[in-house]
């Protein structure tokens, strides 16, 4: 490995959209990383994509990055893949690691060691919050995703623990490669940029903040429900700020917001997507961050929150504990009431805010972007890759 540098050829396609989803940020956070990292000096770096959607990769700027392109458009690359006719895909790219970023994965010889994210199992403990179109792709095709990879990544102890329940096959093969926050970027701003952003998007004053796709799983419906129940004096006070685009089965979700504002709450939902140069302030602005969701693989928002010096209500379930400690309040998301009960706790206990605030901002500190590239780099060293 001294005489020749090791190529890490990472899928790219959770990179390519105009709006990028927590899986993608994730993903380009590691790249960003690997770029700087040090220790990721014997190694070559090459995003991969299907033919013509190199450009879409482009437009991150990613500084010493080399991007590759497939022979194949995508929907070809998709549809052999499912046909299981694709040919292993470092027979055009060369032998190297492959990681793959977003569950799905592609065919490698046996000259290349795979690496493969699954970040939860939602589509297995929640079929009914997931999109079916997506839970029947999983549904189908993770067992063989899962088998053929070296390696599954996953981003916290309880994934882990999720995977290897559902697929004990694949249980002696997962490693955790934790998510992390940016402090260079997320900290508490200045007020003159909280005041611009309010401005930018048409947000108002001493705001709730709910940052997510409006989907099942992020538990909205019964948020809306649990803040509908706040006094008149409390709502009026501290107006809910719903960020995030329109995601699937969200009918219940909208019909509940409707009745929220019927009944006199003030539920604000930007008209502009907020682009990710603007989630610092946006976080710094917000009296608290809202994140009772029923599932999630990780707390990203939270974590990015907490850096930034903002409270947060949480679920008691899933990985976010795991992510956020003791600097949170936690609630049962299946209870209304006691989303109301904590809510009203949060906005009322001004000791508790305080305490809250300076847990929030250490706890964020033991998660960075160079530990999780460093985790990555130390699995990818000890691995047993052929040839390489």
């Amino acid at each position: 490995m001294a005489d020749k540098k090791v190529k890490i050829f990472i899928e790219a396609l959770p990179l390519t959209t105009t709006k990028i989803s927590g899986i993608g940020y994730m993903l380009k956070s590691l790249v960003i990383e690997l770029a700087s990292n040090k220790a990721a000096k014997d190694y070559e770096v090459v995003l991969f994509v299907p033919k013509g959607a190199a450009k879409l990769v482009r437009q991150h700027d990613f500084t010493g990055i080399a991007i590759a392109e497939l022979p194949l458009h995508q929907r070809f690359v998709t549809w052999f893949n499912f046909l299981g006719i694709l040919p292993p895909v470092d027979r055009w790219l060369g032998p190297g690691v492959y990681l793959f970023g977003n569950y799905t994965n592609y065919p490698i010889s046996k000259k290349s060691y795979s690496m493969t994210f699954f970040y939860d199992l939602c589509f297995k403990r929640y079929p009914e919050l997931v999109e079916p179109k997506v839970r029947a792709v999983l549904r189908k095709f993770a067992p063989t995703w899962l088998a053929r990879t070296d390696l599954v990544l996953t981003a916290s102890d309880f994934s882990k623990k999720e995977i290897a329940k559902f697929f004990p096959a694949s249980s002696k093969k997962i490693s955790v490669i934790p998510g992390g926050v940016d402090g260079g970027v997320f900290y508490k701003r200045r007020q003159n940029e909280t005041e611009s952003l309010r401005k930018k998007y048409g947000l108002p004053k001493d705001y709730l903040l709910f940052l997510s796709n409006i989907e099942p799983r992020k538990n909205l419906e019964r948020l809306v429900n649990a803040y509908a129940r706040l006094t008149p004096e409390t709502r009026d006070k501290h107006p809910l700020v719903l960020v995030g685009g329109d995601g699937w089965l969200n009918k219940p979700i909208h019909d509940a917001i409707t009745a929220a504002r019927a009944q006199g709450c003030s539920i604000v939902q930007p008209k502009e997507y907020v682009v990710d140069e603007d989630l610092p302030a946006l976080h710094s602005g917000a009296v608290a961050l809202l994140q009772p969701s029923i599932y999630e693989g990780f707390g990203l928002s939270p974590l990015q929150a907490m850096a930034c010096g903002t409270p947060v209500l949480s679920s008691k379930t899933a990985s976010l504990p795991e992510v956020t400690g003791k600097a949170a309040v936690y609630v049962d998301p299946y209870n209304v009431e006691d989303i109301r009960d904590k809510l009203e706790q949060l906005l009322t206990d001004n000791d508790l805010r305080t305490e809250l605030i300076r847990l929030g901002i250490s706890r964020a500190k033991q998660f960075g972007w160079s530990k999780s590239t460093d985790d990555l780099l130390r699995l990818i060293k000890t691995a047993r890759i052929p040839e390489l």
